[in-house]
């Protein structure tokens, strides 16, 4: 249990938290979605650099989500798992670290890269400092912050996977091992429809389906299906192990009210 009481705003437990302040919790997301969709670095990267900080954080609900990778391959990787350890250490980086980091990366991408290091840190230290553990649940909205409950679905959101047909039966057997889709005395409950979806892989790229620096235009499904709040990161990591794609496009949407 958090060392203070959730705020019934937000739909994970460390936006819960933040979300005592509406304004910093606003700002807080606006960074990470910054963060996240932010195409200087790759997504493993990203993720490394976040599941090693977790550890030299103590953060143990950013823990649970995953270890850092014994063995990585790639120098950009190791040296931004490096950064990212030294910077909990260091007050300073030397001249002899930043000659590394000029080795590899340009100035834009070293002053990115320093920043999502100390927001990530700054995230877990926060969740560390409270006490957030895994288990930690979620508040119903407070009824002075949305509609009444009447108007309200309190406990859901729904989730927009965008993924090729061919993985459809793979994704819901994902989502069904983690109760995604439940409603009442059904599971796997979900709904796809055709969509056309289109994108240009850049320099560094893994793509699934394209060339570097050519769009592609392919179809493929857009899924939809509800799941419980406190849910939502374990349904994503779900998602993620199943989708074919470097960078998958996965929407999570509040909802007001339902029809249930």
């Amino acid at each position: 249990m958090a060392s203070i009481r959730n705020s019934g705003i937000g739909a994970t437990p460390f936006q819960q938290l933040l979300g005592h302040q509406p304004q910093l919790l606003e700002k807080w997301n606006e960074l990470e979605v910054f963060f996240t969709s932010s195409r200087t670095f790759s997504t493993r990267l990203k993720e490394e650099v976040r599941r090693t900080l977790a550890v030299e954080n103590g953060c143990q609900y950013c823990m649970a989500k995953g270890k850092p990778s014994n063995h990585i391959e790639d120098l950009k990787i190791q040296l931004a798992v490096k950064t990212a350890l030294l910077s909990v250490k260091e007050i300073h980086l030397s001249d002899e670290n930043m000659a590394q980091l000029r080795h590899l990366f340009t100035d834009a991408e070293i002053s990115e890269l320093l920043a999502f290091i100390c927001f990530i840190s700054a995230s877990q230290r926060y969740g560390a400092l409270l006490h957030l553990e895994p288990n930690c649940s979620i508040t119903a909205y407070d009824n002075h912050n949305l509609p009444s409950k009447e108007n309200q679905s309190n406990s859901y959101c729904k989730i927009e996977v965008f993924i090729p047909e061919s993985h459809l039966a793979t994704l819901q057997k994902s989502l069904q091992n983690v109760d995604a889709g439940h409603i009442g005395n059904y599971d796997s409950c979900l709904s796809y429809s055709e969509v056309t979806g289109c994108w240009r892989p850049l320099s560094g790229s893994a793509p699934y389906i394209g060339n570097e620096n050519i769009i592609s235009s392919e179809r493929e499904l857009k899924v939809e299906f509800i799941c419980l709040h406190e849910n939502v990161d374990v349904t994503i990591e779900a998602i993620k192990r199943v989708h074919p794609y470097e960078v998958p496009v996965i929407n999570v949407l509040p909802l007001y009210r339902t029809s249930y």
